[in-house]
C-alpha cells in the first residue's frame, strides 16, 4: 500500500506523489491533475519539471537553475513550482 509507512521529513512539491520511509518523489500526481481540469498541455509541463527536478541527475540547486532557463519556465505550473521551492524553509523531497 502507497504511504502506508512513509515519514515526510520535507516538504512534498506540488504535482508530486511522495512514498517511502523518508519519503521520496515517485511521480507526478496525474489523476490528481486530470481531476482538476488540466489540460494535456499543462501535464506534459508537470512532467517537464518532473523530470528536471528529479530525473535529470541534478542537485537541487542545478535543478531549479535549469526549471528557470527551461523554455516552459513561464508557464504557470513552472512558476508555482518554482515558487513553492523559493518559499520552502525545509526544502523539499528529492527523488532517492
Amino acid at each position: 500500500m502507497l504511504g502506508a509507512m512513509s515519514k515526510i521529513v520535507q516538504d512534498v512539491p506540488p504535482f508530486v506523489i511522495a512514498d517511502g520511509n523518508p519519503a521520496v518523489a515517485r511521480s507526478i500526481n496525474k489523476v490528481g491533475l486530470e481531476r482538476n481540469g488540466f489540460s494535456v498541455a499543462q501535464l506534459e509541463s508537470v512532467k517537464q519539471l518532473f523530470r528536471v527536478v528529479f530525473r535529470a541527475g541534478y542537485n537541487r540547486t542545478q535543478a531549479l537553475e535549469k526549471l528557470r532557463e527551461h523554455a516552459l519556465s513561464s508557464t504557470p505550473e513552472f512558476k508555482h513550482f518554482l515558487s513553492f521551492a523559493d518559499a520552502s524553509e525545509r526544502g523539499f523531497i528529492s527523488s532517492k
